[in-house]
């Protein structure tokens, strides 16, 4: 089955999206792919908050070997099953370990880059505060894992092929005279070792 793996900093809409290409993927009249496996924290740390899940460096090794865990016992032979890999997934060797297990089982791999503005990111973890407090992360945190953000480049074969998905608000982009969310996620990044300009303008193969 095909794995579909999406990175990008917390709260910017990936399990919206998630949800959203599981629906299209379901409905699409090639009948190509039968069901959707949509593997997140919320599927294999029940008993964790998405803030728990990052809390520490322990918590955040077990919740990556449990997502990783899924994902191996997912994948088969059978390519009309498309997995879908629906979780922070910014450090680049955990995407390429990733990548193998698709590798393994001879199945088509690719990487969705959701963009969106951090302020847009900010702004949707604080109304979750209330509506989704399993959600939620504290502003310190969210900032965190933002700064740690390793940005996918499709120079890397483990990163490609790389789709970018911008889900900043129209709105917000006209209200800030803003349509650069690739640049400010790796602008914000201590991790981007790689040119900003060729990063964002390579062209997925």
């Amino acid at each position: 089955m095909p794995c579909l793996v999406l990175t990008g900093h917390p709260c910017v809409g990936k399990t919206d999206f998630a949800k959203k290409l599981k629906e299209r993927a379901l409905e699409h009249k090639s009948n190509l792919i039968s069901s959707v496996i949509i593997v997140n924290e919320e599927l294999v740390c029940v008993d964790r908050t998405k803030a728990e899940c990052y809390a520490t460096s322990f918590e955040e090794k077990s919740t990556r070997s449990s997502i990783k865990a899924k994902i191996d016992r997912s994948l088969s032979d059978d390519p009309t099953v498309l997995v879908i890999c629906d979780s922070l997934n910014y450090i680049k060797g955990y995407r390429y370990e990733l990548h193998c297990l698709s590798k393994a089982t001879a199945q088509k791999h690719g990487v969705i880059w959701i963009l969106n503005s951090p302020s847009v990111a900010q702004e949707w973890n604080r109304a979750r505060s209330s509506k989704k407090p399993n959600y939620f992360y504290s502003n310190e945190q969210l900032v965190e894992l933002m700064t740690r953000f390793e940005p996918p480049d499709a120079r890397h074969r483990w990163d490609k092929p790389l789709w970018r998905v911008d889900l900043t608000p129209t709105s917000h982009k006209e209200k800030h005279h803003s349509d650069t969310a690739a640049q400010d996620a790796l602008e914000k990044s201590v991790y981007n070792m790689h040119d900003l300009s060729e990063a964002i303008n390579t062209e997925a193969a």
